[in-house]
């Protein structure tokens, strides 16, 4: 998406106060010079536009295009700024991958990572300010048993020095992050938190209902020769009522296998 994403010396070239249009009478006399300066990630006359908003700190209205806006500048606004940098050229520079830019630069429901990227906005005037203020934000690399996770650079921090809390891992929203914050957190505390649904020989299923509402369900499981304790998340295709799969959770037998992507009627080794 950002593979033909143009660097701008300055963005005053491309944002113009809108008592002085470029455009008359709605034609595109400047579509030349747009299409000059733009990403280009659309080549459609739309994206060529320009669009007017109001810019706080000069207390105006301008006119940016509407690409420049809509995948990269808007957030300046949103922070009452008026755009010193490419937010989009700063993540780039900072090894960001397409679809974080997008998660960073693109509106959606009020996350905490919204208020941040605003926040770091207020108080940069350079992109290098903006990467170092909004750094714990950022993704890198965090391998975790030969596999490779994309996380914040805050959550590899706290991975690191094994320091999540139970309500860490109630808020996080993403299965594969759970899953690695689990295995750092006293089990029983987790538990605590949940609600009991059943038990038999092989475990004990609990439902657990995260603060946005989102249902889970979770085996916890005693390795029968080592004494190790395991909470496994239920992959929610085998039980929730809105995939495809029409079978019932009956018991954490049943949901053990599930579990494990095995058949219903599967035996484990050690009980062969």
């Amino acid at each position: 998406m950002y593979a033909t994403y143009v660097p701008v010396e300055n963005l005053d070239k491309i944002i113009f106060p809108a008592d002085k249009p470029l455009f008359a009478g709605g034609d595109l006399r400047g579509y030349s010079l747009l299409n000059k300066v733009s990403t280009g990630m659309v080549f459609h006359t739309y994206y060529h536009e320009l669009v007017t908003i109001k810019c706080v700190e000069h207390d105006r209205e301008e006119q940016v295009p509407s690409v420049n806006l809509r995948f990269d500048l808007r957030r300046w606004y949103d922070a009452g700024r008026h755009p010193r940098f490419s937010i989009v050229g700063a993540l780039l520079e900072a090894k960001q991958r397409v679809a974080e830019i997008r998660s960073f630069t693109e509106s959606q429901a009020n996350r905490p990572v919204d208020a941040a990227i605003i926040e770091a906005l207020k108080i940069s005037d350079t992109k290098e300010d903006f990467i170092k203020t909004f750094r714990p934000h950022l993704f890198t690399s965090l391998r975790v048993n030969r596999r490779s996770f994309r996380v914040s650079n805050a959550f590899k921090e706290r991975f690191d020095v094994r320091s999540f809390t139970v309500d860490e891992f109630l808020a996080e929203e993403n299965q594969e992050l759970r899953r690695i914050i689990v295995r750092l957190l006293p089990i029983k505390k987790i538990i605590e938190r949940m609600s009991l649904v059943c038990t038999d020989s092989e475990g004990t299923l609990y439902d657990f209902v995260r603060p946005d509402g989102v249902l889970s369900k979770y085996l916890h499981v005693v390795c029968p020769s080592t004494a190790q304790e395991y909470l496994l998340e239920v992959p929610a295709r085998f039980w929730d009522p809105r995939s495809q799969s029409n079978r019932t959770m009956d018991t954490p037998s049943l949901a053990r296998r599930w579990t494990f992507n095995l058949p219903d009627n599967a035996q484990f080794a050690k009980e062969a």
